[in-house]
């Protein structure tokens, strides 16, 4: 599968769950302003836990792209260290640290952790989000439960 299309259906599928969150979050400022939101509480905890299944999946698929991220910042170093040892008319007496140092500001290398921190910070962001639809699913479920 090409990176665009991966990126067009990440992109889709994030549109999605955006518009779903949206209508939990929706509910959830109904309910904080005492609206009407008995007679629907079931079907809102279902709206809550249909939302969990789909950002379960999606949290899946960040998880991976982090880890191959850092598998990716691994091998960047790993080459960038290489190069400093190896490089013709490199210092032979180079310390390892002072190696570490010339590897921590490059330039790709830079970039790579940059584009990993974007991943682990998305990654979080979603099992937050995660969180709250936990917290929102619990809270109609027991609205529902309460009045039957």
């Amino acid at each position: 599968m090409s990176q665009i299309h991966n990126e067009a259906r990440d992109k889709k599928m994030n549109d999605s769950l955006k518009e779903l969150i949206e209508r939990c979050m929706k509910e959830l400022n109904d309910a904080h302003e005492n609206r009407h939101i008995t007679d629907q509480a079931d079907r809102v905890a279902a709206l809550f836990l249909d939302v969990q299944m789909q950002l379960a999946d999606y949290i899946v698929e960040l998880d991976f792209k982090t880890k191959m991220a850092k598998n990716e910042l691994s091998r960047v170093e790993g080459v960038k260290y290489f190069d400093y040892k190896s490089a013709p008319g490199a210092d032979k007496k180079m310390t390892d640290a002072a190696v570490q140092h010339a590897i921590a500001k490059d330039e790709e290398v830079f970039k790579v952790k940059t584009e990993l921190a974007q991943h682990e910070s998305n990654q979080k962001k979603w099992a937050n989000v995660m969180g709250i639809m936990n917290n929102g699913h619990i809270f109609f479920r027991t609205i529902s439960k309460n009045i039957q």
